[in-house]
């Protein structure tokens, strides 16, 4: 100004958007897809959801596989995947979404999707109400109990990328496995009997 006095502006500029949302999957076997997200303008955080009721997220973009817990009614494998970065975090932009089908590659609408409960049947209905995990929490002893029911059948416990890393003949109403040297983090324990399969989901903490 007049006075000799200088105003100093500073101005922030910042390049990028928020992300578009994409992803490719390939059946490996029944069940088992290598799910690779394939998204624009640089996510840093993935949130996937599958249609037999697990969810996860990931905060890199490399190649992983997801075993469904159980196997749907006509094939229908569907995923969604939400990605997010800063500008999603830093503007309060809503994070794109996009949902699948699996098995033909083509898009469908979020109101399609549904977190598929593991029921096929009166059977299995009648099964997945019956199951009781204790404690889940675990720290790592976790016993599965069938009540009222007994049976013979194949529990399995599943992680995220769909790996068995248990299994147990269930022979009357209950069985108990140590789980202490296995990971932190969410589990699948999958109880498949004759005439009736179910899931439920735990954690090992």
């Amino acid at each position: 100004d007049d006075n000799g006095n200088t105003a100093v502006a500073q101005r922030i500029v910042i390049v990028g958007r928020e992300p578009v949302a994409d992803f490719n999957a390939v059946q490996i076997e029944p069940g088992r897809f290598a799910m690779d997200e394939n998204c624009d303008f640089t996510p840093n955080r993935w949130d996937w959801e599958y249609s037999d009721g697990l969810t996860e997220t990931r905060t890199n973009s490399s190649i992983f596989n997801h075993q469904w817990a159980y196997v749907p009614e006509n094939d229908a494998y569907l995923a969604c995947l939400t990605a997010s970065n800063n500008f999603n975090q830093i503007f309060s932009l809503p994070a794109d979404k996009i949902c699948k089908d699996l098995t033909t590659g083509n898009e469908i609408s979020e109101s399609d999707f549904f977190i598929a409960n593991p029921v096929t049947s009166i059977e299995d209905a009648n099964l997945a109400d019956a199951l009781m995990i204790q404690p889940n929490p675990t720290n790592g002893v976790i016993t599965l109990s069938v009540n009222g029911v007994s049976i013979n059948a194949t529990v399995n416990v599943i992680d995220l990328q769909g790996n068995v890393v248990a299994s147990r003949a269930l022979e009357g109403n209950s069985v108990t496995f140590d789980l202490s040297n296995i990971a932190k983090g969410i589990y699948v324990m999958q109880i498949i009997a004759d005439n009736a399969q179910a899931t439920q989901r735990f954690i090992v903490e």
